[in-house]
């Protein structure tokens, strides 16, 4: 399904999956508005293959996100949970605003990498799991509001090959590295 439109778009339903022989792309674009997704995006046990959401504005997952690839770009991207790419990276352009706590999973493999191109922002926690791909931060974490403003969650980076953070970080209770061979900060 492509979508190309030039004013808010918003699902209001859960986007099914097929088989595993027959995955299939997901590709959304408003140029230059909104676009919402209410419910969960490729759900079940089987995935979408590549999801790509293309925004000039704010792009809001209102559920849990999976497919093999995912790849966005808006202003902003807001997560309310989980993201999952099963084979493959997750890379986001723009900036990342937090609306619950989300952990973001890659594939796992080498290459399988997490990449936030801009800031990523919010009072909630965030869980890294890029197995033996990378993560990188090339924008502010926390600069506008602090990864979780409570006490006991944080930034946890379960695991990766390298972690990249080339901006400032700030939370209100610490970053956990339980894995990764090694860090650019």
């Amino acid at each position: 399904m492509t979508s190309d439109l030039y004013a808010d778009h918003q699902i209001l339903l859960t986007v099914p999956t097929r088989s595993s022989s027959d995955l299939r792309d997901l590709t959304l674009v408003a140029a230059l508005g909104d676009i919402t997704l209410t419910g969960a995006v490729g759900v079940g046990a089987d995935n979408l293959n590549v999801l790509t959401v293309t925004s000039g504005a704010i792009t809001t997952f209102g559920s849990t996100v999976r497919a093999n690839d995912i790849n966005i770009t808006s202003d902003t991207t807001r997560f309310t949970d989980n993201v999952t790419a099963l084979t493959d990276d997750i890379a986001v352009t723009g900036n990342v605003m937090l609306l619950g706590d989300v952990t973001l999973t890659a594939g796992g493999d080498a290459g399988d990498d997490i990449t936030f191109a801009g800031t990523v922002d919010g009072g909630q926690s965030l869980t890294l799991v890029a197995g033996v791909g990378n993560i990188t931060f090339n924008g502010i974490v926390g600069g506008g509001i602090p990864i979780w403003s409570g006490v006991g969650d944080r930034l946890t980076i379960t695991s990766a090959n390298y972690v990249n953070i080339n901006a400032d970080v700030t939370t209100s209770s610490g970053i956990i590295q339980a894995g990764g061979t090694g860090k650019n900060i």
